[in-house]
């Protein structure tokens, strides 16, 4: 009895099989008959490139697709209908450091030009990556901060004004630093 049961199984395995071999030989015709189209679409543009022809559509339809800088320069392509050139890797690969020391060298030479507004640009200025230290919690900021919240500000606008957490003022309220002489 146990290796009829057995059979139909195998049977109802081997049907299973046949339909998922199927399901995938039908994907593989469809992508190749896709990427058959992609190809004679690029082919009939008259981009040189596929990246230059992606780049013209997305400026033709302004669609926004991250960080792609490239879609200026194929605006620029389409408004003169002419086929754009795939720009070097060096131009797509700006890096965040790069950027960061720019805007720093443009806010150190805004302080050099306005020394009344040079305490605001020196924070701009900051690098990016700088983390601000470690509070010390001593006596009289937690005094400061609880004198703070029971005059009426809240906890998380005293976390701003001292810059703290707002964990820490909490843990000022419950009493946690209440040791600190």
């Amino acid at each position: 009895m146990n290796l009829k049961k057995r059979i139909k199984d195998i049977a109802k395995e081997e049907a299973k099989l046949a339909r998922e071999r199927k399901a995938l030989s039908d994907q593989l015709e469809n992508a190749a008959a896709l990427d058959s189209k992609l190809d004679a679409l690029i082919k009939s543009s008259g981009y040189k490139t596929p990246r230059a022809l992606v780049d013209a559509i997305i400026a033709k339809y302004s669609l926004r697709m991250g960080k792609r800088k490239e879609a200026k320069k194929a605006a620029k392509a389409v408004a003169v209908a002419a086929p754009v050139k795939a720009p070097a890797k060096a131009v797509r690969k700006k890096t965040r450091k790069v950027a960061v020391k720019k805007v720093a060298a443009k806010a150190v030479k805004k302080a050099k030009a306005a020394p009344k507004k040079a305490k605001k640009v020196k924070a701009v200025a900051a690098p990016a990556k700088a983390r601000r230290k470690r509070t010390k919690i001593t006596a009289k900021l937690r005094d400061s901060v609880l004198k703070a919240i029971k005059g009426g500000l809240s906890k998380n606008g005293a976390a701003k004004k001292f810059q703290l957490s707002y964990a820490v003022v909490g843990k000022m309220e419950k009493g946690v630093y209440s040791k600190l002489k």
